[in-house]
C-alpha cells in the first residue's frame, strides 16, 4: 500500500487517512523530527528516502536516498538527526547505519556499522542515544536475536552493545519517551509464531530488558508511534501475513502493564513504518 494514515496519540479513536507516499511500499522504516515524518527502504530495495510535513496532511515528496538500498531496515531519531540501520540486501543482511540531517533535504551519509548485520528490528531512542534491538540474521542458519546495540545519535560510529532483549525475536517494534524504551510483539524464535510481550530498558543505562506486559494480540511488524507520555502499536500481522491485524494498542511509557485498546486501523497493514 502506499497509504499514510494519522492518529492523534492523546486521544483515543480510529486511525484516518494523511495522505500517500511516491509508491506502493512495505518493509520500510519511519521516523520524525517534530515538524516533518520520514519513510525509507522497502522489500522493493529501494533507497529512496520520502518526507511530509507532520502538521499538514498530505503526500509525501523526495528527500534523498540512502547510501544503501535495504529492505527490513530499522529507523530512529533525535530533534535534528535520522538514523537508518540494518536491513536485507539481495538476500543477505546488512549491518550498514547511515544518517541524514531532517532539516536539510539530501542523501545519506553513512554514520558506522551495528554489532551485526540484521533486519527488522525494533528502534527506540532518547534525544542521544538510539538502541536497535532483536532482529534476524541470513537466512543459513536461521536466527533470531535478544541482541541490543547502542548509538550515539549525534556522534557517527560503530554500534557497541547494551543488553539483551527478555526473548529472541525480530519483526518486532520499539517505542520510547526521553527516558524509556520499550520493544512489542514479533516473531518469536524458536518457531515462527508471534510474542504479545512488551519488556522495556531504560535507554541512558546499559543492561538487559525487563518485562513491561502484554500487547492485546499476539503481533508482528505492527507500527510504533509515541509521544512523551504514550506509546502505541498500530496494525500487524500473524506469521507469514496470512491475516491481518487492525488493532491499536496504547501504553503508558513509564508504567508497567498490560496494553489496552486506542483503536483501530482503518485498512490491512502488516510491516509498515511509523513516525
Amino acid at each position: 500500500r502506499n497509504d499514510i494514515k494519522l492518529a492523534h496519540i492523546p486521544t483515543t479513536g480510529n486511525s484516518s487517512d494523511f495522505g500517500d507516499l511516491l509508491a506502493v511500499a512495505y518493509g520500510g522504516t519511519a521516523f520524525s523530527s517534530l515538524t516533518r515524518g520520514f519513510f525509507a527502504g522497502e522489500v522493493a530495495e529501494s533507497n529512496v528516502i520520502q518526507s511530509f510535513e507532520v502538521a499538514s496532511q498530505g503526500n509525501a515528496a523526495d528527500f534523498g536516498n540512502l547510501t544503501v538500498a535495504p529492505q527490513g531496515p530499522a529507523g530512529l531519531s533525535n530533534t535534528t538527526r535520522g538514523i537508518i540501520g540494518g536491513g536485507e540486501i539481495s538476500g543477505s543482511r546488512t549491518n550498514v547505519i547511515g544518517y541524514i540531517t531532517m532539516a536539510t533535504a539530501g542523501n545519506a551519509t553513512d554514520f558506522g556499522d551495528s554489532t551485526v548485520a540484521t533486519k527488522k528490528q525494533a528502534s527506540m531512542n532518547s534525544t542521544t542515544r538510539g538502541l536497535f534491538a532483536g532482529g534476524q540474521n541470513v537466512p543459513s542458519p536461521l536466527a533470531y536475536y535478544d541482541i541490543i546495540d547502542k548509538i550515539t545519535i549525534a556522534s557517527t560510529g560503530n554500534a557497541a552493545d547494551f543488553g539483551d532483549l527478555t526473548e529472541n525475536v525480530f519483526m518486532c517494534t520499539g517505542v520510547s519517551d526521553s527516558t524509556r524504551g520499550i520493544r512489542g510483539g514479533g516473531a518469536k524464535s524458536p518457531s515462527p509464531a508471534n510474542t504479545n510481550t512488551m519488556d522495556y530498558v531504560t535507554i541512558a543505562s546499559d543492561g538487559n530488558a525487563t518485562d513491561f506486559g502484554d500487547l492485546t494480540t499476539a503481533n508482528q511488524r505492527s507500527g510504533g508511534m509515541s509521544n512523551s507520555k504514550r506509546g502505541i502499536f498500530a496494525g500487524g500481522g500473524t506469521p507469514n501475513s496470512t491475516t491481518f491485524v487492525n488493532s491499536i494498542d496504547k501504553i503508558t511509557i513509564q508504567t508497567t502493564g498490560n496494553a489496552t485498546d486506542f483503536g483501530d486501523y482503518i485498512g490491512t497493514a502488516a510491516g509498515q513504518g511509523a513516525g
